[in-house]
């Protein structure tokens, strides 16, 4: 596809990781980036969350190498096969995801908007004559002003503004009083309802099984009204045991479970109030629903 793109360390084949895989399967340096580079870029053109079906024989063929060539890239922490068949790519969120390549283009432009002549009020550059940190005043507004100030980095009380730039400079500093209220970050409250069930999921071979606690039923419990809530739970932790290959990872259940009580009770003869006139059963649903990962 057009325009696509990953990223990749310029000092890839120094690191130990790829020296690892080098000794260890004999492959050359060139042999184990080129295989990487398209195992990454073949990645991210197939997948949104960094788990693709396939195992070493899929690897072996699409890119080269042989079971122990990928058995040692595993080994060196970069991707792992699970028994259900699925690849997972490490690192998936930090490197490779939408949001990594987000995160990634905003650090960069606003890396290229510090050094050039053009840069927008309040951005934060060292100045040549002045041993603090000040900031550039520039024609624009406050309103316009970029979100270097919200990260959280602490400001003196007292802080001045000059443009050692500007046409005319100012006759004298200007003193600008800034105050800001702490930042908390809300800690998530563990759920210590008990388990009702635990079930078995991929994506974290260390964590294999997801529990479904009675704090999350009801907390289902109160978006669904009138719905047999546990009877629709009780099906759904059925149909992922009958299917193996389905299975969610840890993150996808809630999501999981909320659609499959969602089809539950908007299927044709339900009403709002879930009592439902005679239609299809639990098992007509097993032979027919699915879910996202």
């Amino acid at each position: 596809m057009a325009g696509e793109w990953i990223q990749i360390d310029i000092g890839l084949d120094e690191k130990p990781e790829v020296q690892e895989i080098i000794e260890t399967s004999g492959a050359t340096v060139e042999q184990v980036v080129y295989r990487l580079f398209r195992l990454w870029g073949w990645a991210t053109l197939n997948t949104a969350d960094g788990i693709l079906s396939g195992t070493p024989a899929t690897l072996s063929r699409m890119f080269g190498g042989d079971d122990t060539f990928w058995a040692t890239v595993q080994a060196a922490g970069w991707l792992a096969f699970t028994d259900d068949r699925k690849i997972i790519i490490s690192s998936w969120d930090k490197r490779f995801s939408k949001g990594a390549k987000v995160r990634i283009m905003d650090n960069r432009s606003k890396a290229v908007r510090r050094l050039s002549g053009d840069c927008p009020d309040d951005v934060r550059q060292m100045s040549g004559s002045c041993p603090e940190i000040v900031r550039v005043a520039t024609g624009q507004n406050k309103d316009q002003r970029r979100g270097e100030e919200i990260r959280g980095d602490e400001i003196r009380e007292d802080e001045y503004t000059f443009s050692p730039e500007a046409a005319t400079p100012p006759s004298t500093l200007e003193l600008r009083k800034t105050s800001r209220k702490p930042r908390f970050k809300k800690e998530k409250i563990p759920d210590t309802t008990p388990v009702l069930y635990s079930v078995p999921v991929i994506g974290d071979p260390a964590n294999p099984s997801w529990d479904l606690t009675r704090g999350l039923l009801n907390d289902l419990s109160t978006y669904y009204p009138g719905c047999d809530m546990e009877k629709e739970i009780r099906a759904a932790v059925a149909w992922i045991l009958a299917n193996p290959e389905k299975r969610k990872t840890a993150g996808g259940m809630r999501r999981f479970l909320t659609s499959w009580v969602n089809r539950a009770v908007n299927q044709p003869g339900v009403g709002r109030n879930g009592q439902s006139a005679p239609g299809p059963t639990i098992i007509d649903r097993l032979a027919n629903l699915g879910g996202g990962k």
